[in-house]
C-alpha cells in the first residue's frame, strides 16, 4: 500500500498520532510502513466498531451484503440506513483508538 492510499483525512489523524512517538532517529521508509499499518488496524478498528452498533436484527442483512460481495459505498450506505448515530459511534471509536495508540508517557 503506498502513501497515496491512504486518504488525507486519515493521514492527517495517523500523523498526529504519530507524531506523539519519538521517531526522530527513525528512516522515512519506516515512519511510512508505521503510517500504512497504523491506517489498516485504524480501518479495522473502525469497522468492528461499527458492526458492534449494528442492531441485532440487522446482521444477517449486513452478512449477506458482504458475502456478496457489495462495495464499500454500498456497505457505507447500509451503515449509514442502520445506525442512526453512525458519526457517533465513529467518532468515539476514533477517539478510543488515539486514546489505545499514543504513548502513556506523553
Amino acid at each position: 500500500m503506498s502513501n497515496s492510499q491512504i486518504p488525507e483525512e486519515a493521514r492527517k489523524y495517523i500523523d498526529d498520532i504519530l507524531s506523539y512517538m519519538d521517531l526522530s532517529k527513525v528512516e522515512p521508509e519506516v515512519k511510512e510502513q508505521l503510517a500504512q499499518d497504523m491506517f489498516e488496524q485504524l480501518d479495522r478498528f473502525l469497522h468492528a466498531r461499527t458492526i458492534d452498533a449494528l442492531p441485532e436484527d440487522s446482521l444477517d442483512a449486513y452478512e449477506d451484503l458482504v458475502n456478496s460481495g457489495a462495495p464499500a459505498s454500498d456497505i457505507q450506505k447500509f451503515f449509514e440506513t442502520h445506525i442512526p448515530n453512525l458519526t457517533q459511534v465513529l467518532t468515539s471509536a476514533a477517539a478510543e483508538f488515539k486514546l489505545a495508540n499514543i504513548p502513556k508517557n506523553s
